[in-house]
């Protein structure tokens, strides 16, 4: 038997041999964490790097997938493919000749009643699109992008796709989605928003009924989601704000859906256009998000400064609506009207404190040697530079964002700066 004597002394030799092995399993995790990310990002180099590396083959090889044993086409289909892949490749390119045989390769599909979901059937469709857009056929490259996107969210809503391709058909609806708001013409932004919003929300329902414990409620401090970056950290912010996810979000591999990165860019590109025909809380609510997703996930579809970027612009244009809100009031003769422009004030300095800050964490966390980083950290000291307009530290924000850009030749950041610095402010009417 041990001595209550021995046993104290003992107490503290094992509290810290517990202490040490509680630690070396935290470094352990760390360290394992680390690796993982790492791995992650040279996977994702290396992508981009074969992406390109295949870029230059098929440019200079003739496409050699089209005579590969595993090609998924026919004989005839293939044969139309390849010359229509060859003569977007040659010395010679013949961008209407080569749309005439993928027009040819998709009769031909016909003929052999392919399914017109199939997504090797929906890829020559694009070709077919991206031909028109080599063409400068923007109406042509509309319409097909159109019908394209109709028939594929139709054939999801009324749910007519096999389980096996559903998660592709999402992925290809949402990039068809996306590309018809970006070649959206005047007059048309709000219509295309409306249907890229209806695609946003299928993707994100199918999302969440594979994955329910992603279904978050509640507001999160998104300058506390850019502190995830160690293993620990993800882990207490897992365990505080999403206790019934932890088992599932404590994995370092989830193998999400192949749409999720493109439902990132979906949705990236409708808080963009939301900030001018939108209350500011819409684009707010879908890039901080979209932001706590690319953190929690470990995907990173676009870049986390030039997502940022996006957010801080969201929250500038959210304070100018409340400064427009209070232009409209006219006389505050009422209680109520004083009451609702102190809250709009209240509101746009708020908006103004987070988009400043968000570009302040820009410019000291978020400093890479490619060109969107250089962009991100010039806009980030030109918007301070607005932000502070009429300051003495107005002047070294420009200043700062000038250097920036003269330096890597971001020519429209150094006309923006020009804009603000030397043109006269327009005098007011008396």
């Amino acid at each position: 038997m041990i001595r209550y004597g021995a046993l104290a002394r003992a107490r503290p030799l094992q509290l810290a041999v517990q202490t040490r092995s509680i630690m070396n399993r935290q470094q352990k995790e760390e360290q394992r964490f680390k690796e993982h990310m790492e791995a992650q990002r040279r996977k994702r180099k290396w992508s981009t790097y074969i992406t390109s590396s295949v870029a230059v083959l098929l440019a200079t090889s003739g496409i050699l997938y089209i005579w590969q044993p595993w090609n998924p086409f026919s004989t005839e289909v293939s044969r139309h493919l390849r010359k229509g892949l060859w003569l977007e490749t040659s010395k010679n390119i013949d961008y209407l000749k080569a749309l005439e045989h993928y027009q040819d390769a998709l009769r031909q599909c016909r003929k052999e009643e392919m399914d017109n979901l199939d997504p090797r059937y929906t890829g020559i469709v694009l070709k077919i699109a991206e031909m028109y857009e080599k063409l400068q056929m923007v109406d042509r490259q509309r319409e097909v992008y159109q019908r394209l996107s109709d028939f594929l969210f139709a054939k999801l809503v009324n749910d007519e796709v096999p389980e096996e391709w559903k998660d592709k058909v999402i992925q290809r609806d949402l990039v068809v989605a996306t590309r018809l708001a970006t070649l959206a013409p005047a007059g048309q932004t709000k219509r295309v928003m409306q249907e890229l919003w209806e695609r946003m929300g299928y993707a994100e329902q199918q999302t969440v009924a594979k994955f329910p414990v992603l279904h978050v409620r509640g507001e999160l401090d998104i300058l506390e989601v850019l502190q995830l970056d160690s293993w620990s950290a993800k882990k207490k912010f897992i365990e505080q704000h999403l206790p019934q996810a932890k088992k599932f979000l404590s994995q370092w591999s989830i193998e999400w859906p192949c749409y999720m990165e493109d439902l990132v860019r979906a949705r990236d590109l409708y808080a963009t256009l939301a900030m001018f025909t939108a209350p500011g809380d819409v684009a707010v609510k879908v890039l901080q998000s979209n932001i706590f997703f690319m953190k929690i996930s470990g995907l990173e579809p676009i870049k986390m400064s030039t997502a940022l970027l996006n957010l801080a612009s969201a929250y500038y244009f959210k304070s100018e609506q409340h400064d427009s809100r209070i232009g409209l009031v006219g006389n505050t003769d009422t209680l109520e009207k004083q009451m609702f422009v102190e809250h709009e004030k209240t509101e746009a300095q708020k908006a103004r404190d987070m988009s400043a800050r968000l570009y302040r964490t820009i410019i000291s966390r978020y400093q890479g040697e490619d060109e969107d980083s250089h962009v991100c950290q010039a806009m980030s000291l030109y918007s301070l530079g607005v932000l502070n307009k009429g300051q003495k530290e107005a002047e070294t924000y420009f200043s700062r964002a000038r250097e920036v850009a003269a330096e890597y030749g971001l020519v429209q950041v150094i006309d923006k700066i020009d804009n603000e610095t030397l043109l006269p402010t327009p005098l007011q009417q008396v």
